[in-house]
């Protein structure tokens, strides 16, 4: 049975009208803060919620995290880890017990950028799409090291993804190997058809969940406007391994 935090501040929307869930994996890292921070500052139409997902040791984040949570619309912690697949099956967790129509998921080191709520929605309105990603762009608090390797995967060294860290201004269509798993969005039914997350085939569980809309028929879009911040690796070790 899943341990369950929940806070709702009702304000004059109904629980039942929630247009996006939004889905944060943790490990229970500082950055989780700056995440849920950055989202504070999100419009609150259309209605969304956030739902962080896993265990957090450290009591003073777990203590701010509450604190944070009381000026967040809608929020939900559970309280979970798993042995295998631990993200995968996160995710699918807060999938189970959003109300969204949309339902997105962030990684638990990204700070979302303006008005990132309105914009990972926009493009759904098009019946035929089924997942929405978006950049990963470089923070300003970041090492010179951890800059550099930003810069890495937008370079041409990063062959045909490179889009995918740049803010170009546009929406395009693309291939299921083309998303990027810290920024993305998923219509509610389609995520469902899909069959969500296999933690069997974790960490590249994004790109099977994808290849799966794509075969279902539906398309998939990158939206440059729903840009967040994610934090590079900061260390050689971590960049190769990432890589």
């Amino acid at each position: 049975m899943l341990n369950l935090t929940e806070t709702r501040n009702m304000e004059n929307k109904s629980f039942n009208s929630i247009e996006l869930s939004i889905v944060i994996p943790t490990l229970g890292r500082e950055t989780l803060i700056k995440t849920l921070q950055s989202l504070t500052l999100m419009p609150r139409e259309p209605s969304w919620e956030v739902i962080v997902v896993g265990k957090i040791s450290d009591v003073s984040i777990r203590q701010r995290m509450q604190e944070i949570s009381v000026t967040l619309p809608y929020f939900t912690h559970l309280d979970v880890s798993f042995e295998k697949g631990d993200s995968s099956l996160k995710k699918n967790a807060g999938f189970n017990v959003g109300k969204g129509r949309i339902v997105a998921f962030l990684d638990d080191d990204v700070i979302v950028g303006e008005e990132w709520t309105k914009k990972i929605m926009e493009p759904f309105k098009d019946d035929s799409v089924g997942l929405i990603s978006g950049p990963a762009l470089i923070p300003e608090d970041v090492s010179f090291l951890a800059r550099m390797a930003g810069l890495a995967l937008a370079s041409p060294a990063a062959g045909y993804v490179a889009f995918r860290y740049k803010k170009v201004e546009e929406v395009r269509k693309i291939v299921w190997s083309s998303i990027i798993g810290c920024n993305m969005a998923y219509r509610r039914e389609v995520f469902k058809m899909m069959g969500g997350f296999d933690p069997s085939f974790w960490p590249g569980e994004e790109m099977l969940a994808a290849f799966r809309t794509q075969k279902l028929g539906y398309n998939i879009l990158f939206n440059s406007g729903a840009v967040v911040y994610h934090y590079p690796r900061g260390s050689i070790k971590d960049f190769c391994r990432q890589i």
